[in-house]
């Protein structure tokens, strides 16, 4: 069955590491030139792809960098290998300071791992960088192998994406997910018709349940299910989580979901009252972001999202409670975030905890019932501050006060899932 709505266009970032495109980027340097970049994934201990003027590019340095970080490099040599130091704010104007950082070409990582570079390895290092995936030895040839029993280079991003979420090495499904890759919905639900045996019946359950609410004809609906319980296959119920629960799915799955959905959106027969729930959703895929509302509608102290999560402390369970709060752009992003915390053990009552992130710079905030409690954080905030600056945070504000009525004001959550609005109830302990 083909669906008649045009492809949903992915935003996926240009990919720079062969030669011809490394050429391309250092035609546009100069000797001493500052570039300011971000990076967009860590590859390992030493590689990272980082963004510069425009290009993405596979760099390679002593100094470790994490996702999203923001490096400013000085251009020292172009001239064989690009290369650049890193240069950091006290010794911006200091030469010969700072980390070296060079670009490096697809061929010069597999020669690396001494692998003989061809089109179906260049392939597959490109794909397994976009996804964040461990470069190994022994993941490059064993792809390599079954991508050159198929032929098709093409496909890589579709064999390393099946290897990434344990999906069986197919033809048929190889070819399905190449399918979803270019965003082709209908294609992909018609190649994963012979797959639907092999799938357990439990695993669908709940999005079955979803689909049935949201489509009326069956035919429709039929094919719906089939792709995304193939999609989802051994994939520990992950979309499943993602639509009724609010968990954002894997970047990989993610635009899929986001094509079905808008899908089902533009079909006139959808009941109106559906309209709000698959909103929701999406807006849950884009990170919470509140699409198609105008900005005068989004209340900046009201959660977006709350979370009821288990945990063990101790001997026992408690339930830590959560409140996601949007920021100014109306979404709960992962470099700008406000969460409001409430938990309770039974050696030190409650403490409710305010925390807001922007770009790794922390502001805590902690309330607690009694002065006993609050000597106790007040002797560890060095140590906590310590811990925080090891993995790359930066705090720049760390408060205790007692104030058992701050702690009360948070209030319980209701355990009901509700995703009609503009907010997100998500129970976890269900």
């Amino acid at each position: 069955m083909r669906l008649d709505r045009a492809p949903v266009e992915r935003r996926r970032p240009v990919f720079y590491a062969s030669n011809r495109s490394i050429e391309q980027f250092k035609s546009a340097l100069k000797i001493g030139q500052i570039l300011k970049g971000r990076v967009l994934y860590v590859i390992d201990d030493r590689r990272s792809l980082i963004r510069f003027l425009g290009f993405n590019v596979v760099t390679e340095s002593q100094e470790r960098f994490f996702r999203g970080q923001l490096v400013t490099a000085r251009v020292v040599d172009i001239r064989d290998k690009v290369i650049m130091q890193l240069v950091r704010p006290q010794t911006t104007q200091r030469q010969g300071q700072g980390e070296l950082i060079r670009v490096v070409s697809v061929d010069e990582i597999l020669e690396g791992l001494g692998i003989v570079p061809d089109r179906f390895t260049r392939a597959l290092v490109e794909a397994m960088i976009r996804y964040n995936m461990a470069i190994r030895a022994d993941l490059v040839e064993s792809m390599a192998v079954f991508l050159s029993e198929i032929g098709e280079p093409d496909v890589a991003e579709a064999v390393v994406l099946a290897r990434l979420i344990g999906l069986p090495m197919d033809r048929n499904l190889i070819a399905a997910l190449s399918e979803v890759i270019r965003n082709d919905i209908g294609g992909a639900i018609s190649r994963l018709q012979n797959l639907i045996s092999q799938l357990p019946e439990a695993e669908a359950q709940a999005i079955f349940a979803f689909l049935s609410k949201v489509s009326r004809r069956t035919e429709f609906r039929e094919a719906l299910e089939d792709f995304v319980r193939s999609a989802g296959l051994n994939y520990e119920s992950a979309l499943m989580k993602a639509v009724l629960r609010g968990n954002p799915p894997p970047q990989e799955l993610r635009e899929t979901l986001k094509g079905i959905i808008l899908q089902l959106m533009e079909r006139e027969d959808i009941p109106e009252r559906f309209v709000a729930e698959l909103e929701s959703i999406l807006r849950n895929l884009e990170g919470q972001q509140l699409l198609n509302l105008p900005r005068q509608s989004i209340r900046y102290d009201l959660p977006l999202l709350f979370l009821q999560i288990p945990v063990r402390i101790g001997d026992e369970f408690k339930t830590i409670y959560i409140k996601g709060y949007p920021d100014d752009k109306g979404r709960i992003s992962s470099n700008n975030i406000k969460l409001d915390l409430l938990f309770e053990t039974r050696n030190i009552g409650k403490i409710r905890v305010s925390l807001m992130m922007v770009e790794r710079e922390l502001t805590l905030r902690t309330w607690v019932e009694n002065e006993e409690v609050k000597r106790i954080i007040e002797e560890n905030s060095d140590r906590l501050i310590s811990r925080m600056e090891d993995r790359r945070y930066r705090v720049s504000f760390l408060s205790c006060e007692v104030d058992p009525r701050r702690i009360s004001d948070f209030g319980l959550l209701p355990p009901e899932v509700n995703t009609s609005g503009e907010r997100k109830r998500v129970n976890l302990m269900a």
